[in-house]
């Protein structure tokens, strides 16, 4: 090998060693321009977005949002059975209110069925010691109703007072005489008893009081049988009211239900079919102004009439028998 041939062979290499030299040091500048472009690019990104702070911010936002939407469904829930409880309640008192509305409607019809009219007879003119009797003749009418299931009526006083006999007929049409009577001493109430093959229907005693202003109804016979099975309907007007004595010792009830002869013995009921008290009798001429004996003392002397039942010799002579007061 000559010697330009070794000259030639070195600065070939010389030229190979600076160029691979000068590229890497290109390569490292792009990649170091690169690097710097990329960190640039990163930074210029994530400017805009931030997440930090606005999800810092809205954390509370949101968790209160779900706390309140939380706290209204609660609500709105609570809201709803509670409507649901009201519903059901006035559902409840709809029922019952008109359950109530057609017992108190079926009340007069079941009432009368305990309903009697009473056509007493005075068979001998001895038993006459009284002007009103003589004046009635040998037979009057009135009204009364069963007050137990045996057979038990009970009436006005003055409708079985002075009879020997009475006739009861029934809601049924069916009449049936009876000769066992009672009165009572101080109070113008009287009790019969007649047989009957099956039990009678009859009316309950209002045991809680009547009020003032209370509506009743009177059962009846207004003038006989010409009116039998008829029903007035008023008020109490008064709970004390002295009538000197003339129906007993007790203060009566005074009703501005209508009321007339024949009446008499028929029994007051309550809205409940209850009864209240007897009527008695009413001023004349003025028939929305009658006066009742109060359930409670007629209560008292049908236990002593019951218990007068149990003691008495069978087919003794009873009609029209007073007794004592009784100790109550």
């Amino acid at each position: 090998m000559n010697k330009n041939d070794e000259e030639k062979k070195k600065f070939r290499q010389h030229v190979i060693d600076y160029g691979f030299f000068f590229g890497l040091v290109c390569l490292c500048v792009l990649v170091c321009v690169w690097a710097l472009r990329g960190n640039k690019n990163d930074k210029s990104k994530e400017v805009p977005s931030l997440p930090e702070p606005t999800i810092v911010q809205e954390e509370p936002d949101v968790v209160v949002e779900l706390d309140f939407v939380v706290d209204q469904a609660f609500k709105a829930l609570k809201d709803a059975r509670a409507l649901r409880a009201k519903l059901e309640d006035a559902e409840r008192r709809a029922i019952t209110g008109q359950i109530e509305a057609e017992r108190r409607a079926r009340m007069p019809y079941e009432a009368m069925q305990a309903v009697v009219h009473i056509t007493a007879y005075c068979d001998t003119v001895g038993n006459w010691d009284d002007e009103y009797y003589k004046a009635q003749g040998d037979s009057w009418q009135g009204s009364g109703c069963f007050v137990s299931d045996d057979g038990v009526i009970m009436t006005a006083g003055h409708v079985v007072e002075g009879a020997d006999r009475s006739k009861v007929r029934l809601s049924t049409g069916e009449v049936i005489e009876t000769t066992c009577a009672m009165l009572a001493e101080n109070l113008d109430v009287g009790f019969l008893k007649i047989e009957f093959d099956e039990p009678t229907p009859y009316q309950e005693f209002d045991r809680d009081g009547v009020q003032l202003a209370e509506r009743v109804f009177i059962f009846g016979h207004p003038f006989g049988e010409m009116n039998e099975f008829s029903v007035t309907s008023g008020i109490i007007s008064n709970l004390n009211r002295d009538c000197e004595g003339f129906f007993g010792e007790f203060l009566m009830i005074q009703s501005d239900a209508a009321s007339w002869p024949g009446n008499s013995g028929g029994p007051v009921l309550d809205e409940d079919g209850e009864i209240v008290g007897i009527l008695v009798g009413s001023v004349v001429y003025q028939e929305c102004l009658s006066y009742i004996s109060p359930a409670d003392p007629c209560l008292e002397w049908l236990e002593v009439f019951e218990a007068w039942l149990d003691t008495r010799i069978p087919d003794a002579e009873t009609v029209g028998e007073e007794v004592e007061s009784p100790s109550t």
